[in-house]
């Protein structure tokens, strides 16, 4: 039995916090967070050093005025990832999946920039 899965694939952009420009990007319904954290990561520089500590959706809503509004919606794990697509999926003209990523250094950067070097 030959079965076929129809997966769309939706364009998304993400904006980082700080001084790393905005990109598009890819993904499916069926994308997992985890997935989502690495396609992210290889958008940033010098990604060595920094980690994504943080991705926040921007969630479209319709204000008391039916005016559209866009809300942070942290996304912590695949429950959060299936409430963005509903949400997504709710509105009849689509909008642009919009994240928000907050870049920190890694810990063991951290550490090394504030150790003082061995004097011999």
């Amino acid at each position: 039995m030959n079965m076929k899965m129809n997966i769309e694939w939706h364009v998304g952009v993400v904006h980082f916090i700080g001084a790393t420009p905005s990109r598009k990007f890819k993904l499916t319904t069926y994308t997992p967070i985890e997935e989502v954290c690495v396609i992210l990561h290889e958008f940033v520089p010098y990604s060595d050093n920094l980690k994504i500590v943080k991705i926040e959706y921007r969630m479209p809503s319709v204000d008391k005025d039916g005016k559209l509004v866009l809300i942070n919606h942290e996304l912590k794990n695949d429950a959060d990832m299936r409430g963005m697509w509903n949400t997504y999926t709710s509105f009849e003209e689509k909008v642009l999946i919009e994240l928000d990523a907050t870049i920190s250094r890694s810990v063991d950067d951290i550490i090394m920039m504030l150790q003082r070097p061995h004097r011999h």
